[in-house]
């Protein structure tokens, strides 16, 4: 047989020094313990015994902790570790109540994102709840329903056009037409740019719906258009001289792009991440 190397990950329990003398030293007895300190402050002149804390004054000593009590002294210890834990209670209700206040306040229209189903039912009941909510035909709406459940977890439509004609010729009569112009309208729902079929096309789509008088936008629509390639194989410069603008009209254009969300629909993923724990970490 040829020598070989070979790597393999395994367990093993190791005893170490550390171990070692911690399990001897919890095999002791209370009087071989106390040579055992004493041997090690004689041999290191760096320890130094530490006095403990005196006896505890009469008063120091909890009351409910003595045997030789007296009842009535025993009744008021009773008392104060009750009221303690009221106190506890007290607290912990008023966490509770803290956090109405911000309940109130994105009920009130603060904070969109908690009057909109998308913690529950993902993406495709965000998209489908607003689709229900414009004003639509009902095969504009089935054409809609179509499209929404072939979206992928991203908000990108990956199905061709023909199998959504095929999906919806089933119902009504359509053309191509009518279901692109369904798809850019959903396109424009929330998160702008789902049922994009490119990255290049969901940019678009959200740089379109920012303002006119944005800075960089215009530039940003032809880098997203046809440059997106250009950009990341050579870099601004390459696309400051293809567009012929100067280098820091580019750079305002790629942080208004930076600024856009490439995946749509990930943030409405209604999937749980499961992480899983290493049975064993190997170093260099």
């Amino acid at each position: 047989m040829k020598p070989a190397l070979q790597l393999r990950l395994g367990q093993s329990l190791t005893l170490t020094p550390q171990l070692r003398q911690a399990i001897r030293l919890l095999q002791l007895s209370s009087i071989e313990l106390e040579a055992e300190i004493n041997l090690a402050l004689e041999s290191n002149p760096l320890l130094e015994e530490t006095d403990d804390d005196g006896p505890l004054a009469p008063d120091d000593i909890p009351v409910a902790a003595s045997e030789n009590a007296a009842p009535d002294q025993q009744a008021e210890a009773a008392e104060s570790s009750v009221e303690v834990d009221e106190s506890v209670y007290e607290a912990e209700a008023f966490d509770w109540d803290d956090e109405l206040p911000r309940t109130n306040a994105a009920a009130s229209g603060e904070d969109n994102r908690d009057l909109t189903p998308t913690d529950e039912g993902g993406l495709l009941a965000h998209l489908l709840w607003q689709l229900n909510l414009t004003p639509m035909s009902d095969r504009d709406r089935a054409i809609g329903r179509v499209i929404i459940d072939a979206l992928d977890d991203n908000g990108y439509l990956q199905e061709s056009a023909e199998s959504l004609f095929a999906a919806v010729s089933t119902d009504f009569a359509v053309d191509a037409g009518e279901i692109e112009a369904v798809r850019r309208l959903i396109q424009h729902f929330d998160p702008v740019g789902v049922a994009s079929r490119t990255l290049s096309e969901c940019l678009t789509v959200q740089l379109h719906a920012l303002s006119a008088d944005t800075p960089g936008r215009r530039l940003a629509l032809g880098i997203a258009a046809d440059a997106l390639e250009v950009l990341a194989k050579s870099g601004a410069e390459r696309v400051a001289k293809q567009f012929g603008v100067s280098l820091a009209d580019v750079e305002v254009a790629i942080k208004l792009i930076r600024s856009l969300d490439p995946r749509p629909g990930s943030q409405y993923a209604s999937s749980v991440v499961e992480y899983v724990s290493p049975d064993a970490y190997a170093y260099r």
